[in-house]
């Protein structure tokens, strides 16, 4: 049963699962002047960034996914607490929202219906990282190194 308050019936309230959702719908998947005041305009900085950010970004994915598979509450919110913190720092706003309302249900204990939430968070970190990905490539094109 759903408490009063609860974040996930607030969205479904406001017509956000209204029609399906891809990667393509969330666009921008981040605010590409946010990421360049993050770095402070410092190409290799950028590339370290990007770097890290995957590979914490599916490990947390990945948190998430096992700590509402196992029933902790406390996880999958300190987990999206961590994630939308960093999507935040770096612009990814849509991503962060979709932490933002994983973090609140968690806090509420309102595991049972966060997988669409969680898959939510896969597409939307997809198509950020295609996006970064290209960012990259285009960096290397203009002759920057990538970073090693």
């Amino acid at each position: 049963m759903r408490r009063e308050g609860d974040p996930i019936k607030k969205m479904e309230e406001a017509g956000f699962w209204a029609h399906d959702h891809h990667a393509s719908d969330l666009q921008p998947v981040i605010n590409f002047d946010q990421f360049n005041e993050c770095c402070h305009g410092d190409v290799e900085l950028e590339q370290q960034i990007i770097e890290i950010f995957f590979v914490t970004g599916m490990e947390s994915i990945r948190v998430l996914e096992n700590a509402i598979r196992l029933g902790d509450a406390d996880t999958t919110a300190s987990e999206a607490h961590k994630l939308k913190g960093s999507c935040l720092a770096l612009g990814a706003d849509s991503l962060a929202r979709v932490c933002e309302t994983i973090q609140a249900a968690a806090r509420s204990g309102n595991l049972d219906c966060l997988s669409p939430f969680v898959e939510l968070a896969r597409v939307n970190f997809a198509s950020l990282h295609k996006t970064l990905i290209e960012r990259t490539d285009e960096i290397v094109s203009c002759g920057f190194k990538r970073a090693a």
